[in-house]
């Protein structure tokens, strides 16, 4: 296969090295670093493996930061609220009253959203590596919305366990 460096599939291809794909066969490939490309797209199997890739990192892109705004949302609505009831028909009104509020159809439409872009990203990538990566994101996500949002505290404690979840999750993924 005649192979040219440079331009858009190396950098795509540069950004997928060390990336694991299981194919529809069942089959696994790894990628080598490399700065060449196949000379036709249509000629090489791990540059559409991947196209994939990156279609399936955005769909877990996608999704987390869905499901984080959807958190978002719901602690929004609830700023303020005494959910206490003395009675289980009084719980069940107060909860039957939070779904006046427009914040949480907003964040309903958030949850299907990201469920329907974490559908999407199961179809193209192996749950072993979907779900470590999706749930790291969700968990920095929230971390850093909290902050900005409803300016939480994040102790150095908290920041050098986010450090090392990042860095296990990139430990099981790669």
């Amino acid at each position: 296969t005649p192979y040219r460096a440079g331009g858009f599939f190396s950098k795509a291809r540069t950004f997928c090295d060390c990336w694991k794909v299981r194919y529809t066969t069942g089959a696994c490939r790894s990628f080598q670093c490399a700065a060449a490309v196949p000379a036709t797209l249509y000629e090489s199997d791990d540059l559409k493996a991947c196209a994939i890739m990156i279609k399936a990192l955005l769909f877990i892109l996608l999704s987390s930061s869905s499901a984080v705004t959807c958190n978002a949302l719901l602690r929004k609505t609830l700023e303020g609220r005494d959910l206490k009831a003395d009675s289980i028909p009084e719980l069940i009104g107060k909860f039957l009253g939070l779904f006046k509020e427009p914040l949480i159809w907003v964040g309903c439409c958030c949850f299907a959203f990201a469920v329907g872009c974490w559908v999407m990203a199961l179809s193209k990538m192996k749950l072993s590596v979907a779900y470590p990566v999706q749930t790291a994101l969700v968990f920095v996500l929230t971390g850093l919305v909290s902050a900005l949002v409803f300016q939480e505290q994040i102790s150095p404690k908290m920041m050098i366990g986010y450090i090392l979840i990042l860095g296990g999750i990139s430990l099981v993924t790669v």
